[in-house]
C-alpha cells in the first residue's frame, strides 16, 4: 500500500479530535508510522496512521496499549483518550476529548517525516 503523508488522518469534531489508525497487535517491536492510505467510510478520515504494539490482543490488552502509546506520543495523559470505534477490530478511531489539530500540530505532522515517538516506539516515515 502506498504511503498518504499528506492525507490527514485525524478529523475535529465537537467532542475533540479523532485520530484513525491502523494497528498490528502482538508485534515483534512498537513503531509509530507510517500514515497509509484508506477506503472511504463515513465519519473516519481518509487514511490511517499505523502503529503497532507489542500486546497480543488477548482482553482488550492490545487496546490499552494503542491507547498509552498514542498518549505518549501526543503528549496528554490517557484519561482524555477514549475507543470510538474498532474494539475488535484494527482499524481503530480513537477520540482525543478537546483536542484540536492545532494542539497537537507538531506529533501529527512529525509522522509525515519520521518525527518523534513515545519511549519504545520507533517511527517510520512516509515510504
Amino acid at each position: 500500500m502506498r504511503a498518504a503523508a499528506s492525507v490527514p488522518f485525524w478529523l475535529e469534531s465537537e467532542a475533540g479530535l479523532l485520530v484513525a489508525l491502523k494497528v498490528q497487535p502482538g508485534a515483534r517491536r512498537a513503531r509509530l508510522g507510517p500514515v497509509v492510505p484508506a477506503a472511504a467510510a463515513p465519519g473516519w478520515p481518509p487514511a490511517r496512521l499505523r502503529l503497532a504494539v507489542v500486546v497480543p490482543p488477548e482482553d482488550g490488552r492490545a487496546n490499552d496499549a494503542v491507547l498509552k502509546a498514542l498518549a505518549a506520543w501526543l503528549g496528554v495523559g490517557a484519561a482524555r483518550l477514549a475507543l470510538r470505534a474498532g474494539g475488535q477490530a484494527r482499524d481503530k478511531l480513537v477520540l482525543v476529548a478537546g483536542g484540536s489539530a492545532a494542539e497537537f500540530a507538531g506529533p501529527l505532522a512529525a509522522v509525515s517525516g519520521a518525527g518523534e515517538a513515545p519511549p519504545g516506539v520507533t517511527t517510520t516515515g512516509a515510504r
